[in-house]
């Protein structure tokens, strides 16, 4: 699934390798979970506790499959004394089913990696 959704690895070891690295930002593709969204802003619950800024107000509660740089927010998780990662989403994609599972949201996933919003499985 991650090489699908085009995630380089774990969204978790991305942002550690910015504190490693003490890097601004990387660009990341992957799955997640948006729990909570208003305005341009949301927080994403899977695969970690993430907020999302995004210029066009497509993002809603529910499971998307995104693109955009992601970089080490100040900010620390309540829970676990981590820095929160924020994502600037450039582009979005709505999955169908819960965890992007369906048929479709893996057609979707290629077309998105690949930048082919034409392609079939043949």
């Amino acid at each position: 699934m991650r090489y699908i959704s085009g995630a380089s690895s774990d969204i978790a070891i991305e942002l550690a390798k910015l504190t490693l690295a003490k890097s601004l930002r990387t660009e990341y593709q992957g799955v997640l979970r948006v729990h909570d969204a208003s305005g341009r802003k949301a927080i994403a619950d899977w695969p970690l506790h993430l907020q999302i800024i995004h210029e066009n107000q497509f993002l809603k509660p529910g499971w998307f499959i995104v693109r955009g740089e992601l970089s080490q927010s100040r900010d620390r998780d309540e829970d676990d004394g981590l820095p929160v990662g924020t994502l600037t989403a450039f582009k979005a994609l709505t999955c169908e089913q819960e965890g992007c599972s369906s048929p479709n949201d893996l057609i979707a996933m290629v077309r998105f990696r690949l930048g082919l919003d034409d392609w079939r499985p043949q």
